[in-house]
């Protein structure tokens, strides 16, 4: 679980993921000189936004003792 979050908040960052060119494509749009940089830049607000709220709900979920999935023995305390 805890691997999924740290994974699925950079996600976007990567260059390597599949909807790079398309979203490229509809900045240049509106943009002519917009590249990836631009892109990135853009991004990495959400990017973190989006870590401190799934670390916050890890230690909340943490701290309440709750398991990691129905019907699941494991719990993180």
């Amino acid at each position: 679980m805890l691997y999924r979050i740290g994974d699925g908040f950079i996600n976007p960052l990567t260059p390597m993921q599949v909807y790079i060119p398309l979203v490229l494509a509809v900045i240049k749009r509106y943009d002519k000189k917009a590249g990836l940089g631009t892109l990135m830049s853009n991004v990495l607000p959400y990017s973190v936004a989006i870590a401190i709220a799934w670390m916050l709900m890890i230690i909340v979920w943490y701290l309440l003792g709750l398991p990691l999935g129905p019907d699941s023995p494991v719990y993180l305390n």
